[in-house]
């Protein structure tokens, strides 16, 4: 646990100067300690798992019950005619294609507009 304290000493000032530069070499030092902490805190979960394998008393404990949940209580519809949960709600697709197609006519009608002008 020492070495868990010493190293969030150690990253404390090296924080304090990231957020005032914010500059990349604090925040590779940074980064670094953090990776340490990382290392420090996995190798004590491995030590705790250790002791509490190579411990002899075994404890028996009552099962405990399952929490009681209330039931969630459902919402109540919008509107007259509400959508069934099991439905999704019909959304009309539009086809990059008909889109296309569309976009195509209306330039050809706005051609020949022009070419009708032209000739009058």
């Amino acid at each position: 646990m020492e070495r868990i304290t010493r190293i969030l000493q150690h990253l404390e000032p090296q924080m304090e100067d990231f957020d005032s530069k914010c500059n990349r070499r604090n925040g590779a030092s940074v980064r670094k300690s953090l990776q340490l902490l990382k290392k420090e805190c996995h190798a004590l979960r491995r030590e705790i798992l250790e002791k509490s394998k190579t411990k002899d008393t075994v404890k028996h404990e009552e099962p405990v019950p399952p929490p009681v949940l209330e039931e969630p209580v459902p919402p109540e519809p919008v509107g007259s005619h509400p959508i069934p949960e099991s439905e999704p709600a019909p959304v009309k697709k539009v086809k990059k294609k008909e889109k296309k197609e569309k976009k195509v006519k209306k330039e050809k009608k706005e051609v020949k507009k022009k070419r009708k002008r032209k000739n009058e």
